[in-house]
């Protein structure tokens, strides 16, 4: 009866012991592949919008010289933020108070509504590009007999909060969009480099020089 007792007893104790092994097994690591998805591809678009790149060649009594100014064209309205902007383009005679444009402002004034010519030098470049969007610059190249001549690219904006203006080289965002997508404008600014050796053959319809646009990607 006692060996029958003590054999299962030491049955008991090897059942409660773990089986070999269990605990020495080295654990496996997990991987996953990482695949490409969708790729977006490119499309490019602008729209360009061109002035009529029409400069007069016109006395400046200021400075008593001839100069190239940009032509002036359709009567437009305008909304001049500050009075220092006012009495800016008074002093050029570039403001009106009526929609023909007739009568200039004159005798200092106050931000509001007013009436201007728009000017021939103007350009802008709506951005369309899909999955993506271009960067803008410009070049101006003079003919020989207009080598004297030089170009560049600028335009005036507002900005801040006190509606002060700026002069911003290049193209620049302007108010408006092409499909949700930023319009970008500058102008063509033409001066004399020196005085032109024969001032007497300009003539109208002369061909000043040509103006590049450049569209590059502008992706980062």
């Amino acid at each position: 009866m006692k060996k029958a007792l003590l054999a299962s007893a030491a049955s008991l104790a090897l059942a409660a012991m773990p089986a070999l092994g269990v605990f020495a097994e080295t654990p496996t690591n997990g991987t996953h592949d990482v695949t490409v998805g969708e790729v977006d591809q490119t499309v490019y678009e602008v729209n360009i919008t061109w002035g009529d790149m029409v400069f007069d060649w016109k006395y400046d009594s200021v400075t008593n010289s001839f100069n190239f100014k940009p032509g002036l064209g359709e009567c437009v309205s305008t909304t001049i933020s500050t009075n220092d902007e006012v009495s800016r383009l008074q002093a050029k005679g570039e403001l009106y108070t009526d929609s023909a444009c007739n009568t200039l402002a004159e005798n200092g004034g106050t931000s509001g509504q007013y009436y201007t010519k728009r000017k021939k030098n103007y350009i802008s470049v709506g951005d369309n590009t899909q999955n993506g969007r271009v960067a803008v610059s410009a070049t101006f190249t003079p003919e020989d007999d207009y080598s004297f001549v030089s170009g560049s690219f600028g335009i005036r904006l507002p900005y801040g909060e006190d509606g002060a203006y700026e002069d911003y080289e290049g193209f620049q965002p302007v108010g408006g969009s092409l499909d949700g997508r930023t319009l970008w404008g500058t102008q063509l600014n033409l001066e004399k480099t020196s005085n032109p050796a024969n001032p007497e053959l300009i003539t109208s319809s002369d061909k000043i020089g040509t103006v590049t646009i450049n569209i590059t990607d502008g992706t980062n």
